[in-house]
């Protein structure tokens, strides 16, 4: 039979082929046989790994349908994997097993109900939709998936490497500078050679956005403008200032923002763009005429960084007060020495608790609770229910 990958399941072509799923979760032992997962890497499995086949997941459903937490078994001979869906069962019905061994469960894809089941749960990496704060068991072998990930791979890596060594030159010194190579004293193949370093052949699209990014002349003027000393950097203060006068800093940068990338951000701004033509000129005379732009005062600079500072400020929407959290937890654990463990949320140890399964410190807790919407409402939603 042939190898199902994920889009087989998604387009519903499932029939005789075979979904092979791997542990993810498993140790490495030389002493057992080694397979391969999708990606080519040998993993060892030493003993064997069983899931019970009911589960609860998040999902859209009922009427009219809403985010809520649904039940899902694989029972054999039934063609739906949802508990309300599935009627007389038998009651010496027993649990289905997943059964890895050596690391591997393969499911025939003639059985659709298994193999949704298997594809819908949180515990498998490869469903797209999965509550990733559930922990990661097993994926699906997907070599369509791995061809296609090392083919992208192999043109990212053509692409990155085509710009460093034939390049637009003004572009090549730009990436290079930005990377902190010291392009001053080096002749064009050791500016390149030395850029090509920087190319991460596991990831080369990471390079690839840095080259793409909009900001980056700008980065190149502010690093060139310090390196030439037109500029002057206060790493203590973390402020810049004109080297004339570095008395009268142009930025001084919050604790949580790179001064230069904090400068970067006030560039953008309409007194910024000032200052940007001005340090131009200075860099690259003969492509920059306009020499006598007046450069901004200093209360406009400071207007800028203020409105820069906005920008770049990190945005947390607060979904919960931590007060009302607090209170949240403190009523439904009660008494932290007698804790039932079979209930979705429980005291664990000081400072940890542990919901569905996975542990939390308190303070990650709370400020995941506080900030993240949907996790909030599952939460609330579950310890609710519970209580009914």
């Amino acid at each position: 039979m042939k190898n199902g990958s994920y889009r087989d399941y998604i387009n519903g072509e499932t029939a005789g082929k075979t979904f092979t799923f791997i542990q993810t979760n498993g140790k490495y032992d030389p002493r057992v046989v080694t397979i391969k997962d999708g990606d080519g890497r040998p993993q060892s499995f030493a003993n064997s790994f069983s899931i019970e086949a009911s589960s609860t997941i998040l999902m859209e459903w009922g009427s009219p349908k809403k985010l809520a937490p649904r039940k899902i078994r694989y029972i054999q001979g039934y063609q739906t994997i949802f508990v309300d869906e599935q009627k007389d069962v038998p009651t010496s019905f027993k649990p289905y097993m997943l059964e890895f061994k050596h690391g591997i469960f393969s499911v025939d894809g003639n059985n659709f109900p298994l193999l949704d089941f298997v594809m819908s749960m949180d515990g498998n990496e490869t469903n797209g939709k999965r509550d990733k704060n559930k922990q990661v068991l097993f994926k699906l072998i997907d070599t369509k998936v791995a061809a296609e990930t090392a083919a992208d791979l192999q043109k990212s890596l053509a692409e990155a490497n085509q710009f460093v060594w034939s390049g637009k030159w003004d572009d090549v010194c730009t990436m290079a500078t930005i990377k902190g190579i010291k392009i001053a004293d080096m002749d064009s193949n050791e500016v390149r050679f030395n850029l090509s370093r920087h190319i991460d052949p596991k990831n080369p699209q990471k390079f690839l956005n840095e080259m793409k990014h909009p900001d980056n002349v700008k980065k190149y003027l502010a690093m060139e403008g310090i390196s030439r000393g037109f500029l002057a950097l206060d790493k203590g203060n973390r402020s810049i200032a004109w080297a004339t006068d570095i008395s009268q800093p142009i930025i001084t940068a919050p604790l949580h923002i790179d001064p230069i990338d904090y400068f970067v951000s006030v560039l953008k701004t309409e007194q910024g763009e000032k200052i940007l033509s001005h340090l131009a000129h200075l860099i690259m005379p003969k492509k920059v005429e306009v020499a006598d732009i007046p450069l901004p005062r200093v209360d406009d600079i400071r207007a800028a960084a203020s409105v820069a500072t906005e920008q770049v400020k990190p945005k947390v929407e607060i979904v919960d007060s931590m007060e009302d959290i607090e209170t949240l937890l403190s009523e439904y654990i009660g008494d932290p020495l007698l804790q039932d463990k079979s209930k979705p949320l429980y005291f664990n140890k000081p400072f940890w608790y542990t919901f569905e399964g996975k542990s939390y410190k308190k303070k990650e807790l709370v400020n995941k609770l506080c900030t993240d919407a949907t996790f909030n409402k599952y939460f609330r939603e579950t310890l609710a229910k519970e209580a009914v």
